[in-house]
């Protein structure tokens, strides 16, 4: 219960919502990349999905594979449900979002 006050006294919930549209702000800039399907989150999770066709969302698991395992380490996830086809990405609550952008 101790947690649940500090998380309302602190606005932690809120900073999360603020902090996770200027991270998917950044993160949009790669939505125009031929090999980005989508970039899509909540708060301070996202995920850009890796394809070989946009058009098509052909997945391209080889890349995906790859990136993940490159990018996977504090910050990232190892996205096995889709096959290494998104890079995951799970962002600290007390960040002031300079890194986002």
């Amino acid at each position: 219960m101790e947690n649940l006050k500090i998380i309302e006294e602190e606005g932690l919930v809120q900073h999360a919502a603020q902090m996770g549209i200027i991270l998917r702000k950044g993160l949009q800039q790669f939505a125009d990349h031929p090999m980005v399907g989508e970039v899509r989150g909540v708060g301070l999770i996202a995920a850009v999905e890796l394809v070989a066709d946009r058009h098509t969302k052909e997945p391209f698991e080889a890349v995906g594979r790859l990136a993940v395992s490159v990018l996977s380490g504090p910050g990232a996830w190892n996205d096995q449900p889709s096959h290494g086809r998104c890079i995951g990405i799970l962002s600290s609550v007390d960040l002031n979002g300079e890194g986002y952008q």
